[in-house]
Parts: structure tokens; sequence; C-alpha cells
């Protein structure tokens, strides 16, 4: 039996303190700099410069706090030499700290504090000699960074093996038996160990003439692994026998050509011819103890075609090198048995196992682990072997094996555990079965209590398991073709097990998935890359052959538990969409608390609908995760702050034959596809729906995109839109818009609207200086308004205006708009009272200022506003009001019962009478 021992070491911070009479020496080389800190005498003090006989220290305890002395080997006659506080080479100690670098985790620094401090840290400046100090912490200053090595003598640790000059290939534990030690990668880069004596910490015990298997791991490949061990106490050597049989110290090796110039083929220490792909091997056979009991030194090396013991080959550190000692020893041999395993399962053996046991030792390591199937474990026998144990050399154990795995499953049909079976990714879309449809469909976010929704594994771990559907009925298995290459494109369905197709799968193999806890991969049996899939999210099971990850995922719900889920999320979710379109009215609440039961809620939905979403309606749809409207600027679809008097936020669908809808501005146009947010003449067909059933939101979908919240302001595209997220919309009816009226206000609408707050009037006729006001009730669309009052009037939506405006003359536009003229637009010049007056004609008909010398032909009319045309008036500068019920002079005036409104002879408002002569008050001459 294998021991593996920990020898207790005392640390000053990271280095081991020692004494002159058994001094534990260092070597301490630059991170980025090359060469090493080292002695150059009493008169030329320390340098930064090749190994030499004064780069070894050893480090003597200078205070409780981790503090100590460096001590170099060379010594100034009988005194010794320290590394001085001014970097020189002394015979009077300084207190210095080996800390972690504080910057970053390639080494470690010598500083003159126990921390890192301004200028602190001896630095290995810019040269390759000379020291320093210098302050790291505020740009990773590498030049602070040392390597420490250790162990080093004559005997063991030639010079080529101190540091590493590649990163990417080293050795991450070493093994013998069941017995792990890790070894310390941390200064694993350029400059890093490679080599490490780990003999007073590691110690490997085994019995004489034991067989043992040594193993390493690596990070990299393409490089091999040798053992060896000291047989002798001399230093290692080693060579090769017949066959390529390892010799002298040599025990165990993965490759070797025998010429380390020449390794397209060779050998492994079993004699295994190797060549090709297979040289890049680092699994050494096992190997023979030695026969005499003792300690010995062991060595693990992880080179490429090398047998040299030492690292000493030419190329050891451009293969990225490395070499491990540690302790073995070899105990007297104990009395032994054979130890055979019946590994079983429910009273069957599936496996065995056959090893050499020794009397006072565990029971032998299972071997046969790797063999398991998904969700099977087993535990090794407990105790330790007594001699009584043996009969005839034998003992004989039964290992049981045990199951656990993330679903139920059972032996036969009739004992069944029903589980809901979904997908990781996104949603979790839960499969479910419909009789004589030739998929699986995956569009369910949700789980039902109808049976097609119920699955259940028949079978077992070691031979695989038949999938099956309660909606389908005893005699039905999941299954395809296995043989394909079109993946997305192969549908495993319900099929009947009596008439199988040939080619066809009939087992399932569980494998752990990495993607979710209790996660699991489903894969044909026999055909391990044939992993089922929501390919693309294309709303079909199918497979994906090119790996396994969230996509290739699956999980299981319990039955009851996932209707009470079920029963939960859509309470979350009515209750989240109360008044919304796509949710319950608003007085449903107290239903919606009241459920309890998957009864209640299917009675619930039966007595009661969503609002649906209406063709015939208006709406505001505003982003839920960033609470913005989506709204029309400058031809656009951005996002603002909600605004009742922006009709630029106001939206219609239109629904197509394929159910599809096409989304269009009344004032400006339909959206088009998601990424081009430019509204135009004819639209892009979205898909609108709802997410998680009745939460009241919806994703707008344009083929495999949705259309995003970037931001508070901008829309863009993304993929995957859940509840609450930037991809997430409510569209919440629009009954009526806002518009803030100073005594008048043009407007000019695309629907009808009833007027509160304000009178509404048409323009049926005019005079040569007046434009003759007919009050209405109501608005059609698309016919131009004047609305008088004060503050703001509510314009409520309605189907169709019954006022008739068969005569008006006010025109208008939804967008901005450049028209011919001439044309007279609502204004109060200054100094002038409010009236229609003559729009300049100061613009092309692209809105461009024309040339000069040119003249304009058009002028801008603002969305949503009307102007007045009156048909040969090219002439007139302005009209003036005349309402209802007033003639001749008063025709300029305003009659209605309101604050004294004064208007002289001209038809001019005034603020008062201050000059003998007629004027208009409140309508009457006076």
């Amino acid at each position: 039996m294998l021991m593996l021992l920990c020898a207790v070491t005392a640390w000053a911070q990271n280095v081991v303190t020692s004494t002159e009479a058994d001094p534990v020496y260092y070597v301490i080389g630059s991170y980025n700099r090359g060469g090493f800190l080292t002695n150059q005498g009493i008169d030329a003090g320390i340098e930064h410069v090749d190994l030499a006989d004064g780069s070894y220290w050893y480090f003597e305890s200078a205070g409780d706090d981790g503090a100590v002395y460096f001590v170099n080997k060379l010594k100034d006659g009988e005194n010794k030499i320290y590394l001085g506080s001014e970097l020189k080479a002394s015979t009077t100690p300084a207190i210095w700290y080996v800390i972690e670098n504080g910057v970053n985790t390639k080494g470690l620094s010598i500083s003159k504090t126990a921390t890192v401090t301004s200028y602190s840290c001896i630095d290995a400046n810019n040269y390759n000699s000379g020291v320093g100090t210098y302050d790291p912490r505020s740009n990773d200053w590498e030049g602070t960074t040392w390597s420490f090595a250790n162990g080093f003598n004559a005997t063991y640790n030639p010079n080529s093996l101190i540091f590493r000059t590649r990163t990417d290939r080293y050795v991450n534990t070493v093994s013998l038996g069941e017995e792990t030690a890790t070894v310390d990668q941390k200064y694993a880069g350029v400059n890093g160990r490679a080599y490490f004596d780990l003999t007073s910490s590691v110690t490997f015990e085994v019995f004489a003439g034991q067989e043992v298997t040594p193993a390493i791991t690596r990070n990299g490949h393409w490089t091999n692994a040798y053992v060896y061990i000291d047989l002798a106490g001399d230093g290692f050597t080693a060579s090769i026998g017949e066959n390529g049989a390892p010799a002298e110290d040599l025990v165990s090796y993965s490759f070797y050509s025998g010429d380390e110039a020449d390794d397209t083929k060779g050998y492994n220490s079993k004699g295994d011819v190797l060549e090709g792909d297979p040289r890049n091997t680092i699994a050494l056979p096992s190997f023979i103890a030695p026969a005499e009991a003792g300690t010995y030194r062991m060595r693990f090396k992880h080179d490429w075609n090398s047998i040299d013991p030492n690292g000493g080959n030419t190329n050891f550190n451009s293969n990225g090198g490395s070499i491990i000692d540690v302790t073995l020893i070899v105990k007297e041999m104990v009395p032994t048995a054979t130890v055979n395993y019946s590994y079983q399962f429910n009273g069957v053996e599936k496996y065995t196992q056959a090893s050499i046991g020794y009397v006072g030792e565990e029971y032998p390591a299972l071997t046969e682990t790797a063999k398991f199937p998904y969700g099977i474990t087993a535990t090794k026998p407990a105790g330790t072997i007594a001699e009584s144990d043996i009969i005839d050399g034998v003992i004989n154990k039964v290992v049981e094996l045990t199951c656990t795995l993330p679903f139920a499953w059972s032996e036969d049909f009739a004992s069944v555990t029903w589980q809901f079976l979904k997908f990781h990714t996104g949603n979790g879309f839960y499969l479910h079965h419909t009789a004589g449809q030739n998929y699986i469909s995956l569009d369910a976010k949700s789980a039902n209590a109808d049976d097609t929704y119920y699955w259940g594994f028949v079978g077992n771990p070691f031979d695989g398991f038949k999938i099956v559907n309660k909606g389908a009925g005893e005699g039905y298995i999941l299954s395809s073709a296995t043989e394909f290459d079109d993946n997305g494109g192969t549908y495993p369905v319900m099929t009947e097990f009596a008439s199988l197709p040939e080619g066809n799968n009939e087992l399932w193999v569980a494998t752990e998935s990495t993607n979710e806890e209790n996660g699991f991969y489903l894969a044909q049996k026999g055909f391990a890359s044939n992993r089922m899939n929501n390919f693309a999210n294309y709303g079909k099971l199918t497979y994906w052959q090119g790996g396994a990850g969230a996509g290739s995922t699956f999980v299981v719900e319990n039955i009851e538990e996932g209707i009470l889920a079920v029963v939960d999320n859509f309470k979350t979710n009515a209750l989240k969409g109360l008044g919304y379109i796509g949710g319950y009215p608003a007085d449903k609440a107290t239903a919606i608390e009241a459920i309890e039961t998957y009864n209640d809620m299917v009675a619930f939905q039966s007595a009661n609908n969503v609002i649906a979403l209406d063709v015939n309606k208006y709406y505001r749809i505003q982003n839920v995760f960033r609470t913005t409207f989506i709204s029309v600027t400058n031809g656009g679809r951005v996002l603002k702050a909600e605004s009742n008097a922006d009709i630029n936020q106001l939206w219609q669908v239109e629904k197509q034959e394929n159910g599809k809808y096409l989304v269009k501005s009344p004032n400006a146009g339909y959206m088009q596809a998601v990424g081009n947010n430019v509204l135009a003449a004819e639209g892009a067909e979205f898909d609108i729906n709802i997410l998680n059933n009745c939460s009241g939101q919806f994703e707008l979908k344009s083929g495999s995109n949705n259309l995003a919240g970037i931001n508070a302001t901008t829309l863009g595209k993304w993929s995957g839109a859940t509840v609450d997220s930037d991809m997430a919309y409510h569209f919440i009816e629009a009954t009526d818009i806002e518009v803030s009226i100073n005594e008048f206000a043009s407007i000019y609408l695309p629907f009808a609207v009833s007027v509160e707050g304000a009178t509404a009037y048409a323009v049926e006729e005019t005079t040569e200086t007046s434009a003759i006001f007919a009050e209405k009730a109501d608005i059609p669309a698309y016919q131009g308004a004047i609305l008088e009052g004060n503050g703001t009037a509510t314009l409520t939506i309605i189907d169709e205006a019954t006022a008739d405006w068969t005569n008006n003359m006010l025109k208008g536009s939804t967008v901005d708009a450049y028209l011919a003229g001439p044309a007279y637009v609502l204004s109060k010049p200054a100094d002038s009272e409010i009236g229609f007056y003559k729009a300049a004609l100061n613009k092309k008909e692209d809105g461009t200022e024309p040339a000069e010398g040119e003249a304009g032909t058009h002028f801008k009319n603002n969305a949503n506003k009307a102007y007045l045309v009156v048909d040969g008036a090219e002439g007139a500068a302005y009209y003036s009001f005349r309402f209802p019920g007033t003639t001749g002079i008063e025709e300029i005036t305003d009659n209605r019962e309101q604050s004294t409104v004064i208007y002289d002879l001209t038809g001019r408002r005034v603020e008062a009478i201050t000059a003998p002569g007629i004027y208009i008050v409140n309508g009457k001459k006076t």
C-alpha cells in the first residue's frame, strides 16, 4: 500500500529558514531580466549577473514577523557575507522580507518592509547587471519580481535545472499508485522554477518488490514522462537495455527513441513500440519497487525524448522540461493476498478486479471506476487487511454499486415515474409529444398537466434507457435514425417499438452536463456524438453532433413540484400582466390571488380571457426594462419618455394572413426589420409573441432578431427575449392625446377625435380679409382644425366623426413636410393679432435652400399641424378670424363670454380704450 507523507518545515513567509550548520541554499533569478542576485565580493558588492558561486543564499530568521537575513554561501575570511541594507555585500546583516509581489502573481519581492511600500523592493533595473530599488505598485513593474529556487547541491542539481524558459508546459501533479502530490506552479512562467526539491515535504511509501504505477499530470502536450530511483545514493544515472528496458536508476518512461536527434519511432518502458501521434504521451508503465527496504530519492522528469535524468540535454528548457524530486520509502515486504472484487449492482456482477493486498494495509484502490456509467459510484471496502481474512492466498469482496441520477428510472413501463423533461437553455422549453407529428415540439415555456408532457426512463444505467411518453402510451419509444449528417434536420419522435425502422436507435445513454447542476446530455447508445439538442431554437427536438453544451443539456422536474411551479408561475405572470394587453383585466387580481391548485388555474383560464391585441386600436409600446416608449423622431424609431401629447408614440398593428404583423405609426409609416430604425411606406413582418403566457409582455421579432432597447433612447437588435428584459414590451391602449393650447392651436391628426377642454373649428369660407370659422363637435381623420381654449385639451380617439367637414379649407400633414404655396399658417407676429398669415415660400420641394437669385416654392409644415388654403388668394397678407354669429365689422371679433377683449376698427386687439372712437368690446360695438 502506498502512503504520502508531508513533512512540516518552518517558513519565513515564502522561504525556508536554516542555519550555517545545515544551510538550505536558494538561487534568486529575476523574472524578466535574466541573471541572478549574486555576491561579487565585499569590494564589488551585489550584482545581477550569470550564475556563480556567489549566487547561492540561505536565510536566517531575523524575527517573529517573517524577517530574514540573506546569507551568502561565500565568506569574507571567517565572516559571513550578507545582503546589506545599501544593496551591497556586507559583513553587517540587514533585515529583509520575502513577500508576495503585490502587483502580479509571477514571483516574489525582496522588500525592506513587510509590505510593498514606496521604493522598498529590490529591482533588477533595465540592465543585465546591478540592482536598485523601485516601487512596483503603480505599474505592475516586473523588475521587482524574483523567482526563488531551493535545494541545490552538486549531486542532484546541475545549473541547467534552475529556471524555465517556456510557459505552456509544466507538471501539475506527481503520483505513485493512488497517492498524489501537487507541484506548486505559481511561478511556472518564463524564469519560473523548473526544478522542485520536494524531498522534505512529499514521501511515497511502498513495499519491497511491490508493483506500482507512477503518473504525472501536465499542462500542454507533446511531452513525455520519466521516473528514476537513486538506488546507490550517488546521483541519478540512466540507460536503456534490450527492447527498450529501463536500466540503472531509470525505472519507467513513456517514450524514448534511443536517439534525441531522431524521435520518429521509439519505445516505452514496457517495450511497446510508439510512432506517430502515440508518441505524445506521459502514460508511465508500472515498475517493481526496489527489493531492498530503505529510503531513496525518487525523481519525476517532464521532457521530450530524453532519458537524461538531470535535464542535461540541449533542448530541456525549450521542451518545457521540469524535474520533481520526492522521497521514496521502501518498507519490508509483509504477507500479501490476491484481493478479488466483485462489483455488483442489485445483486448482479458488472465488473471484476484482482489486486494485491498487504496485511496491515488498507484494501486496494478501486481501479474499475473509469468503466462506470454516469451516476454509478462505489466505495472501497473499509478497514485494513488482516492475515485471518486470507483463505488460500485470496480475499473475495463484494463492492456494491450505487446509482444516483438526476432523473428517476424504472426497469419497466408499468412502474415508470413520470417527470417533466426540458432544456436548460433560455427559458427551458418543455418537451411535449403531439400524435401524428414528425417531431417533438419545443415551444412550451411552462409545463402542462396533459399526459403528452409526461416522460419516463425505462432501462438501467449500464444498458441504456428507453425514453417513453405517457401520452404516446406503452409500446412507443423516442427514436430516430442513427446515421445522419444534417444537424438540425433529423428529429427523434415517438415510434412504435414493435415496428422500429432499421437503423433507428432503441436506447439512450445519459452523461453528465457541465452546464447545469443536475443537468445531463442524452445520446443515442453507440453513437456518442448524436446528442439531442435544441438546435438554433427551431422549436423542434433534434441533434447537434459538434459537441455538447448548454443547448444539449436536459433537466427534469418532479411532476407534482412542476405543476405547483406552473401554478406559481402563472400567478406571478398574471399579476404582473394585470391591465396590460396580453394580461387579464385589472379587476381579476383577487381571483388570481385565490388560485391554489392546477385545477383552480385551469378553471380561471377557462372562464377568463386575456386582453387581446386589437388591430382596430392604437397603442403606446413601452420597453419594459428601459421604461421608455417606442417613438418616431425625424422619421426614425427611437425610445423616449412617455408623453400623452406625443402623437408619434402611437402605433397600430396589422395582422397578416401568415399570423405575423405589420407595425405602423399612423403619422409616419411602417416599422422596418430589426436593425433598421427608419420608417417607410412598406413595412417588415414581425412576430409579436406573448412572453410567459399572461405576463402582458411581448417580444417584437423579425427573423431571428428581437427589437431591443440598447439604452433609454436607442433601439437595436438582440435575441432571446425574456420577461422584464430589454426585449420585452407592454402594449398600452391609447384612447386619447393631449394638446396644449394658448388661445388657439392648429391640429391635423390621422384619426378621428372628440374634443374636451377646447372648441374645434373648421374654416369653410373666407372673405377678402377674414377666415370664417365653423364650430364642430368632433374632428374626422386627416382634417385640419383650429382648437380654441386655454390650457390642456383632451382629444379622445373615436371610430368616426359625425360632424360634416365637407367644405373645410384647412389642410395639414402628419409629418414634417415641405409643401407648395400659397398657404396660410396660424401665427401671431409681434405686435399683431393672431390670424392666418401667408407662409414664406423659402424652401425647395426637397426642403433645401434655393440657389442665390432663385425663388422658393415651398414652405415647411410641422407634423400634425394644419394650414389654410384659399384659392386665388395670392395677394392677401393674412386672414383674421371671424367667429360664428358675427357680421361686418364684427367679423374680427370674438363674441363669446370671456374676459374683456377689445378690438379697434382696424381689427387689431388692444389692451384698453385710449382715444375716442368706435371699438368692439366682447363682440359688441361701443
